[in-house]
């Protein structure tokens, strides 16, 4: 297994290693601002230069390629594999409501013998990112990883494009299968958020759609503890994520992002499921404990690598990270991508970018969920 990482801000590019036919890439992935990702002609490129790759990728604010953070390059990785082979799976999402059965579309294609896991990219809007992530795992089955996340757009909410077979289309989900009994996988993931003190009931919601908190209209609840940043909804609530558990079982909370608010019928909508009869409380995050949990979901990636997969070393590294820690984080983002990078094994490479929202298994229960404000490592490595 090989890879090599890139970067451009012009529609030239070139991939160190990939000259023969002995070191084509399978899979290439490119991570790009939404703007210039509109107009680059990057993507097609690299599918003409190289027809038998997977050229994928999806919009964000914010893309990684090693220790550089960008917000109008294209950021890249090409892979190459010595026995393991990758598909792709795609499916047009026009509505939240259709994200389970596009999830099991996806998983049905992907369905094979010798799958180890999914890499889902997925517009960002209208869509539930829960929903898309059980559907799959209904058709492939739980022992299956699925990792991955919701294009972004940084703070705008306007437009998410994903790239497949290197056409950038939006309203779309691809999924991309990694099969081999040779093929070595890991993940990690940890937030850092505070709780703000201020815990309710879901009373009334429907899918990924709140609609009352403690019996009470949801967006003037959630409004009233913004106070002032109500203001600035729906890019404000980036900062202050709700995160959801079932009363009985606290331990294994996740969070969530809002995407949108409608003020006419009091609901805020989110990129995962909020369901009814859960608690839900307000989080903020603070750069110190963020930055921790950054060392920490790394630390428990290359733990459950070496676990899971003795003599043998990851070669890729994907972060998928949230948009609402690139903006509280501010300048300090480098240094979540530095602590990450620092504890890596060297020479690893590493691709990433800020999302929507967030694809990998919890740190508890290692079922494979959609998370916010967190952020989540994949480690992949092939055995000799």
């Amino acid at each position: 297994m090989w890879s090599a990482t890139f970067e451009t801000l012009n529609n030239e590019i070139s991939i160190p290693g990939a000259k023969n036919a002995s070191s084509l890439p399978d899979l290439i992935v490119l991570f790009c601002d939404t703007d210039l990702l509109s107009s680059s002609t990057i993507p097609q490129k690299l599918q003409l230069a190289f027809p038998k790759a997977k050229v994928v990728g999806c919009s964000t604010g914010t893309s990684v390629v090693n220790s550089h953070l960008s917000d109008n390059a294209i950021s890249g990785i090409a892979i190459g594999f010595d026995s393991s082979r990758v598909e792709i799976a795609s499916c047009e999402i026009n509505s939240a409501k259709d994200s389970f059965k596009v999830g099991t579309q996806l998983g049905g294609e992907l369905r094979g013998q010798d799958l180890v896991c999914v890499f889902v990219l997925s517009a960002g809007l209208n869509v539930n990112g829960s929903d898309i992530v059980n559907g799959i795992l209904s058709v492939v089955g739980s022992k299956i990883s699925v990792f991955g996340g919701l294009a972004g757009d940084g703070a705008r909410f306007e437009k998410t494009i994903v790239i497949e077979n290197g056409q950038t289309v939006e309203n779309r989900v691809i999924a991309i299968g990694l099969y081999g009994k040779k093929l070595a996988v890991s993940h990690g993931s940890e937030g850092g958020l505070l709780d703000c003190g201020y815990e309710w009931e879901i009373t009334k919601s429907d899918g990924n759609v709140m609609m009352e908190l403690d019996g009470k209209n949801a967006y003037e609840t959630y409004c009233e503890k913004l106070g002032d940043k109500a203001k600035d909804l729906p890019s404000s609530g980036l900062l202050y994520p709700l995160k959801i558990w079932h009363p009985d079982y606290e331990q294994h909370d996740v969070v969530r992002t809002l995407l949108s608010v409608d003020k006419e019928k009091g609901t805020l909508t989110f990129a995962g499921d909020v369901t009814k009869n859960w608690r839900a409380a307000l989080m903020f995050g603070n750069k110190q404990d963020l930055i921790l949990g950054a060392q920490s979901a790394t630390i428990k990636s290359i733990e459950n690598f070496k676990i899971a997969n003795p003599g043998v070393m990851p070669n890729v590294c994907f972060m998928v990270s949230c948009v609402g820690r690139r903006l509280l984080l501010g300048d300090d983002t480098k240094t979540e991508v530095d602590t990450v990078l620092r504890l890596l094994p060297k020479g690893i490479g590493l691709l990433g970018f800020y999302s929507y929202g967030e694809i990998a298994p919890h740190k508890l229960t290692k079922l494979c969920s959609l998370h916010n404000q967190t952020l989540t490592l994949t480690l992949i490595g092939e055995a000799k």
